[in-house]
């Protein structure tokens, strides 16, 4: 009886020695150090199976609280997306405390460009598609077909531009004007964003947002990425910033699987284009992404 009440007293010291090593390697960094991986694939958007930026933004605010992850990368393979995801994924990059690596791995193009050129190093395969700086807008117009089938469209709306961007009739002059004030808004915020986050003029940004895509080897010599190569190089310039030479790449696997990666990226380059178009035809109303 004696044995087992010694037995179970060291068995409950021993555990609550686990427990309390596992809290001193957590808030003193003891322990194995890792470059944690964070995916950012298909097309960017608030919510969705793609890139969602809510989760990826979490997912950047907890490799930042772990305080065993040294250096975070994000492997990006990206058409691009919505501005305001866009935009919040590159916020949370700005406000990282640990040095994050940008790997364009397929395509890292508008708005997982934007994204891409907030990490402190822009790592691209040779051939892969970046850049992309610009901004397009279009959408599917019925004028024509309802003209010839005797198909009336009649509206009431409390402003002139509330339904500006309906595919029921000819977009006005005033309408395109409009629309098109606003891309040059965003397309402005867009070359802002990477002359400063890349260190790069003004000038030299807007030369190159004429919405070309770029191969990656084209793009270092634009300055719009550090380095070619893929996830080794990737990993190297992670261990270099961080500082530890033998930090261990730790990859979570999340989100949809081969399907969902392959409709929310091909349906995206067949329905909405590079940078912007007008989508929510039963609101009518625009909606932009780069």
């Amino acid at each position: 009886m004696k044995k087992g009440k010694v037995l179970l007293i060291v068995l409950v010291v021993a555990a609550v020695l686990i427990v309390l090593s596992g809290f001193y390697t957590h808030f003193n960094g003891v322990g194995p150090s890792k470059v944690q991986v964070i995916p950012v694939r298909g097309e960017v958007s608030v919510y969705g199976n793609g890139a969602s930026s809510q989760a990826i933004v979490e997912q950047i605010a907890a490799a930042n609280s772990d305080f065993s992850t040294v250096a975070i990368m994000l492997e990006i393979n990206s058409p691009g997306g919505f501005v305001v995801a866009s935009e919040e994924v590159a916020r949370a990059i700005d406000a990282s405390e640990k040095p994050i690596i940008a790997w364009i791995r397929e395509q890292g193009a508008s708005g997982a460009y934007w994204i891409a050129s907030s990490a402190d190093i822009i790592v691209a395969e040779r051939a892969a598609i970046t850049g992309s700086i610009g901004v397009t807008s279009s959408y599917l117009q019925f004028s024509g077909f309802m003209e010839e089938y005797g198909i009336d469209y009649e509206k009431l709306t409390t402003g002139r531009f509330k339904d500006t961007g309906t595919p029921y009739e000819k977009l006005s002059p005033s309408g395109r004007s409009m629309l098109q004030s606003k891309l040059d808004r965003i397309n402005e915020m867009f070359i802002n964003h990477v002359a400063v986050a890349r260190n790069m003029s003004i000038t030299s940004v807007r030369d190159l947002a004429t919405g070309e895509f770029f191969l990656g080897v084209e793009a270092l010599e634009n300055g719009l990425v550090d380095r070619l190569g893929g996830k080794p190089e990737a990993l190297k310039a992670a261990r270099e910033l961080s500082g530890v030479a033998d930090a261990a790449l730790v990859e979570e696997r999340s989100g949809g699987g081969f399907l969902d990666e392959l409709f929310s990226t091909h349906a995206y380059w067949f329905g909405k284009g590079f940078a912007g178009e007008l989508l929510e035809v039963s609101k009518q109303n625009p909606s932009f992404t780069a």
